[in-house]
This record gives C-alpha cells, sequence and structure tokens, in this order.
C-alpha cells in the first residue's frame, strides 16, 4: 500500500507506524521510478538522522533493491594550509608601562587586499569576505598588576587557507555517475544547501521529518530550497506532530507549497485553531499587560486532521 501511494503521490505524507517498513517501501518506489524513467540516476535524496543513514537506509537498500546508494558524510576535518613566508602585518605599539607579565597570542587577522586595513575579525559591515585575507597571526600581550591585557609590538603573519575536505567530498560524490540514491543528515542539507541545489535534485524524502517542524527554523528553509524544482518530495514520520497538531503546517508545506495546509502558518492557525487565553503579564514600564495562552485545535476541523 505504502509503494502504491508513493507512485500514485508525488507529495505523500508516509505517516505509518514505526516497523511497518517504511524505508523498504521508499527505496522500492525510488527503483520503479528510476526503472520506468521518470527519475533519473543519481538524482534522488534522503535526508535522516545521522544515527540510520547506514544501519537503516543502506542496508535496506541492499536487503529488499538493487540500488546504489552513498552517503554524503565523512567524518575528515577541514585541513587548514599555512602559507610558508612569514610577514610583518601590522604593529600594535610599544608596550604599555608597568606590566608583570609578557605572554606570546596567536589567532586569525584579516587585512583588506584594496585597502591594507587590518582587523581581528570582520563582520557583514566590513564589506565583501572575499576581499579579506586571512592570516595565521602571532603577537605579544602585556598584563598589568590588575589583570588589564594589552595586546602591542609587531603583528607576525602567514596566510591561512582552509581546504573544506567535507565540501569537496560531497561535490565528488555528487559527480559520481554509478549512485541512484544520495543519503545525507539533516544537518548536512543546512550545511551543504548551495551544492544540493546546483545538484538540481528530482526527489527529496525527508525521514523524521519533525525535524522541520518549526518553520522558523533554518533546517526547514533549507529542505524546502533544495527541493523547489524537484518532482516528487515524500515525508516520513511515525508521530509527525509529538507537540500538537501545529506541528503539522511546515512538514506539509515542504510536500505541496501549501495546498493541503495553507499557504502561510498564520492562515493555517486561523483556519484550524482558535486561541485560549491563559493570562497576561505585565511588562515593566508598559502601559498594558501582554496577553499570553495558547493554540486550540477546533473541534470542527479535528476529523479534518
Amino acid at each position: 500500500r505504502i509503494i502504491a501511494g508513493l507512485l500514485g503521490n508525488p507529495t505523500l505524507a508516509v505517516l505509518a507506524d514505526a516497523g511497518t517498513g517504511k524505508t523498504g517501501a521508499e527505496l522500492r518506489a525510488i527503483e520503479l521510478a528510476i526503472a520506468s524513467g521518470e527519475i533519473a540516476r543519481g538524482k534522488t535524496l534522503v535526508s535522516a538522522p545521522l544515527s540510520i543513514l547506514a544501519a537503516s537506509w543502506l542496508a535496506d537498500m541492499r536487503e529488499f533493491t538493487s540500488l546504489r546508494g552513498a552517503v554524503l558524510w565523512t567524518p575528515e576535518g577541514n585541513d587548514v594550509e599555512l602559507g610558508e613566508e612569514s610577514i610583518v602585518l601590522g604593529d600594535l605599539g610599544p608596550p604599555p608601562s608597568g606590566w608583570a607579565s609578557v605572554r606570546s597570542r596567536a589567532g586569525a587577522y584579516y587585512r583588506h587586499r584594496l585597502s591594507g586595513y587590518i582587523r581581528p575579525k570582520i563582520t557583514t559591515l566590513d564589506g565583501r569576505p572575499d576581499l579579506w585575507e586571512k592570516f595565521h597571526a602571532t603577537w605579544k600581550e602585556a598584563v598589568s598588576l590588575e589583570g588589564v591585557k594589552t595586546p602591542f609590538g609587531p603583528i607576525r603573519a602567514r596566510t591561512k587557507r582552509v581546504i573544506e575536505t567535507r565540501r569537496e567530498f560531497i561535490r565528488s560524490e555528487l559527480a559520481r555517475p554509478d549512485v541512484d540514491v544520495f543519503i545525507i543528515n539533516h544537518a548536512g542539507v543546512r550545511l551543504y544547501e548551495d551544492l544540493l541545489t546546483e545538484h538540481a535534485l528530482e526527489w527529496v524524502i525527508i525521514d523524521e521529518s519533525t525535524q522541520i517542524k518549526s518553520d522558523a527554523s533554518q533546517s526547514f528553509d533549507c529542505h524546502v530550497n533544495i527541493s523547489r524544482g524537484a518532482k516528487r518530495r515524500n515525508i516520513l514520520s511515525g508521530s509527525p506532530n509529538p507537540n500538537g497538531f501545529e506541528d503539522l503546517w511546515s512538514q506539509f508545506f515542504f510536500l505541496d507549497g501549501g495546498l493541503t495546509l495553507e499557504v502561510c502558518k498564520q492562515d493555517y492557525l486561523a483556519e484550524y485553531f482558535y486561541y485560549k487565553v491563559q493570562g497576561k503579564r505585565d511588562a515593566p514600564g508598559a502601559r498594558h499587560g501582554r496577553v499570553f495562552g495558547e493554540y486550540v485545535l477546533r473541534p470542527d476541523k479535528a476529523q479534518a486532521l
């Protein structure tokens, strides 16, 4: 029944209980869709908890299908490459008088490629980040008897470049022609949203879809973004609304863009709930207290959900 439902509905929510075969059914439906030519090889992504990527999804893939899968995760961290030549990046001035001790410090410094300005850190107010060159720097710091720390002397530095090993791994995996289904953890979707979007996915599945139950979360936004052009989208969960029916809206919006449960969260709340006032909080200095309460499902809408 799950396989038939998946093939017949491109935006199906599979909300079957644990142990009823959601994973195996999803994989068999993917295999049939690829065999029919509806979905291209390597254009399906499963987003699931890290702990079950291999233990559940890859294991079921081998047991129930002939699909080939690849996990878009590696324990290998990023590498840091330092330039060989040390330069004097700037000078913090002479040491202060009355210091009790001096120690060496190390950290990041940035230099603007055009103006030559240096900063210990940069923000969005400092303009385009690609115009700032990053360095690994060392300098001296004087500490007074009162514990006041004052940096001084020349800033010696070497260029610092981060080799993003994980991004390169994922980029190379996505380019593999022998993979049918890619599997990634939920956090990976957030970290590598741009690479996944560029891959032009055709089928996106979220296992344990309560991961995106908050419409204010970055995880929700990223999963929606990577699947905008997809032909098929599914969610899998045995308990999609652990904290109440409010949790459903974002999961169904991911599926069909609001066709089932309204196009925005406020419209959904207005249509299916009423606001039950529980009290009022008095804010210091405010003319009026702040009303607080909870959204309660309307009895006439309970059957619809």
